[in-house]
């Protein structure tokens, strides 16, 4: 049951159900592939097509926006930060870094990407 200003769950998502959303996006795109910048425009915006195609086939009332960087493994370092004023309650803003710290063993060794996803209930 949903507290006085928040949607009822069916209503709204969890930070895994978008974990997932875009776990698998990344995932079907970047999995086997090796960094080759002449290929990233395309698979961003295949990344965030499948992702929003998975948004919008759930049916609940919300606009999407994503974003997505992918960006070459060196020894540069990688900082991103996001802000967003919204209803708390309903809308919320979820940023993933691939491949996940906790994979190592399976991470992909040439690039990384940072997929951030916007909900915002109308």
């Amino acid at each position: 049951m949903a507290d006085e200003g928040q949607a009822p769950d069916d209503l709204t998502f969890t930070h895994q159900e978008l974990d997932e959303k875009a776990t698998e996006a990344i995932e079907a795109v970047l999995a086997s592939k090796i960094y080759d910048e002449k290929e990233v425009s395309r698979w961003i915006n295949e990344i965030c097509e499948r992702i929003i195609k998975s948004l919008y086939d759930t049916r609940k009332p919300f606009k999407y926006m994503v974003t997505c960087l992918i960006m070459q493994k060196t020894e540069a370092g990688l900082l991103t930060s996001g802000a967003c004023m919204f209803e708390g309650g309903t809308d919320m803003m979820q940023q993933f870094l691939w491949p996940k710290e906790k994979a190592k063993d399976q991470a992909n060794k040439t690039m990384h990407a940072v997929v951030t996803i916007f909900c915002a209930r109308f």
